[in-house]
């Protein structure tokens, strides 16, 4: 039996979870726009460096904006 492929937050993904977080959306919400769960979001955020990165640079970049 085969489950799905691994996730993997490619650079793509993660300039695109960068802007969503530098827009305001929540965890759930970048998690549903990815088309993954939040519990995967949060797993891949301490399993790559670089894709938590993305989001907190995204919602730094928010907070400087006035979001």
């Amino acid at each position: 039996m085969t489950g799905r492929p691994a996730w993997i937050p490619t650079d793509s993904i993660c300039e695109q979870a960068r802007d969503m977080a530098s827009r305001g959306l929540t965890v759930s919400q970048i998690s549903d726009c990815l088309g993954i769960s939040e519990s995967t979001l949060y797993g891949k955020q301490d399993e790559y460096k670089e894709f938590l990165d993305a989001i907190k640079k995204g919602r730094a970049e928010g907070l400087k904006q006035g979001l």
